[in-house]
């Protein structure tokens, strides 16, 4: 029932929530930061690491963040709800697992890390994090993904 609770309060957060800014980088690259915030493409099977960053203010005041996804023509999924305190409140599963799919806190510069392992197609998209308790969005991050 706390889970479900949870749920419903982030879905009517997505549609009344604010931005703020995100940075997105491929794992052992430098990022690049444009309008879109996108990285580019990568290839299947790579690793990919987005770093979402909220301010000090925002962070703090949070009580947990979701992992939202966005497939290009499709509706919003929640992937991942975590606490603060690193428990994972709900988690998407499919067959190209959430498992691939880790999320952390980085109380030092105040952001939210997610890290996508062995990247597959259906991972194209634009995510999203949001700040629970506080009612903030990052800015979309996109992730194009080729075979080769």
């Amino acid at each position: 029932m706390k889970k479900m609770m949870m749920f419903l309060m982030v879905s009517v957060f997505f549609l009344m929530g604010g931005m703020t800014e995100g940075v997105a980088q491929k794992e052992g690259k430098k990022s690049v930061e444009d309008a879109r915030n996108s990285f580019g493409t990568v290839r299947q099977g790579e690793t990919v690491k987005m770093v979402f960053r909220f301010t000090s203010e925002v962070f703090s005041k949070s009580s947990y963040f979701a992992l939202v996804h966005q497939r290009p023509g499709e509706a919003p999924q929640f992937i991942l709800v975590l606490y603060k305190s690193g428990e994972i409140i709900y988690s998407y599963s499919s067959s190209s697992g959430p498992h691939r799919i880790s999320m952390r806190i980085d109380f030092s510069s105040s952001a939210v890390v997610v890290t996508i392992s062995s990247v597959v197609l259906m991972d194209e998209g634009t995510y999203y994090v949001y700040a629970g308790g506080v009612g903030v969005w990052t800015e979309g991050q996109d992730l194009s993904v080729t075979y080769w």
